[in-house]
């Protein structure tokens, strides 16, 4: 019996424009109507993620900053983590000799260096301000929730390889856009912060299923009893899913999940087994 649906936002559950489509609002208020609790599980803050809580009057906790805090539907934190200083000083320090432009998200902020185009495109993508403070290291005398850096595609896997050399295990370093590196704390995701977030509710991974579409969203989806990629993930995601969608973000893949879960708890009182198929492909839904 599935009793929750973590969902990814970016790629996900919303469309290009950020909207999330009206067939995704529907079926979650069907899933939450039949007792399943619906999630979002995303790198982004609380004022970011908010708005769609309330949208959509979701019940479940969110996982935000790709999985450093779980808050409850009021704002109230349940989970919070935060990231090494040290670790985050060596990463920035990286980051500017690469030509990346670093933010850092810290008490419900995001601090950046100076005011450029990335920083505007993220300010309107997420809905949150971002404030010039000067370079970021100089605000390392408390822990950062999570840096995020933007630059170059092409750079970005090299980027990350480096940071995570450097930090030494002393934080998780993780691609979430293609332009995107974010560095967390050590042992932090998606997938860690799922599991404590089963433990809050008191529910098993068999009765949780996850979607998602990015490379930050594997650990969740193979965390869940039943993980899902969306028809746009990237390939890394659909090979660790078990089943694939057939619509993308832009028309649906958050309803087609939540339309085979509920019909999966109508069955289930016959006896069919819930969690992890056998099958090597993961099938279409």
């Amino acid at each position: 019996m599935y009793r929750l649906c973590a969902m990814d936002v970016d790629g996900t559950l919303v469309d290009a424009r950020q909207q999330v489509p009206r067939v995704n609002a529907e079926a979650i208020e069907r899933a939450e109507a039949a007792g399943i609790r619906c999630s979002l599980a995303t790198g982004r803050m609380w004022r970011s993620a908010a708005p769609f809580i309330r949208e959509l009057s979701l019940t479940g906790p969110a996982i935000l900053y790709n999985g450093c805090k779980i808050v409850d539907p009021t704002g109230k934190v349940l989970y919070d983590e935060r990231l090494d200083p040290g670790a985050a000083r060596a990463a920035l320090k990286l980051a500017a000799g690469a030509g990346f432009t670093a933010f850092m998200y810290r008490d419900n902020q995001v601090l950046v260096e100076t005011v450029d185009d990335r920083v505007i495109h993220l300010s309107e993508k997420d809905g949150v301000p971002c404030t010039p403070v000067g370079p970021p290291a100089g605000q390392l005398h408390e822990p950062p929730t999570k840096l995020l850096l933007i630059g170059p595609v092409e750079e970005a896997e090299s980027v990350r390889s480096e940071i995570e050399e450097v930090t030494g295990g002393a934080a998780s370093v993780i691609r979430s856009e293609p332009d995107y590196v974010e560095i967390l704390p050590a042992g932090v995701h998606k997938g860690s912060a799922l599991a404590r977030l089963c433990e809050i509710l008191e529910i098993e991974p068999a009765e949780v299923a996850a979607i998602g579409d990015n490379l930050n969203d594997v650990e969740m989806i193979r965390a869940a009893g039943l993980g899902a990629a969306s028809a746009n993930a990237h390939g890394d995601v659909i090979h660790s899913a078990q089943v694939v969608t057939q619509a993308t973000n832009e028309d649906g893949a958050v309803a087609e999940l939540i339309e085979l879960l509920l019909s999966r708890n109508r069955v289930h009182s016959s006896g069919e087994r819930i969690g992890r198929p056998a099958e090597s492909n993961p099938p279409t839904v």
